[in-house]
């Protein structure tokens, strides 16, 4: 019949995971790397990387 609440909470994290990748990903090559060339922006937009890619795979853990 319907799914669960947890299927769709999971779904919709590697979705909204991705988007944070994406974003993140963003900063670092356009705004930071190109345009204004500071070092903050630039790790800010890894640690946005980095924080969408834990949530994505955070998703997939082994089942006990």
């Amino acid at each position: 019949m319907g799914r669960d609440a947890s299927a769709e909470s999971s779904g919709a994290r590697t979705v909204y995971g991705f988007l944070i990748i994406v974003a993140g990903f963003a900063v670092v090559a356009v705004v930071a790397g190109i345009i204004a060339q500071l070092t903050v922006l630039g790790v800010l937009g890894f640690l946005l990387a980095g924080t969408g890619a834990y949530m994505v795979l955070n998703r997939y853990k082994p089942r006990r």
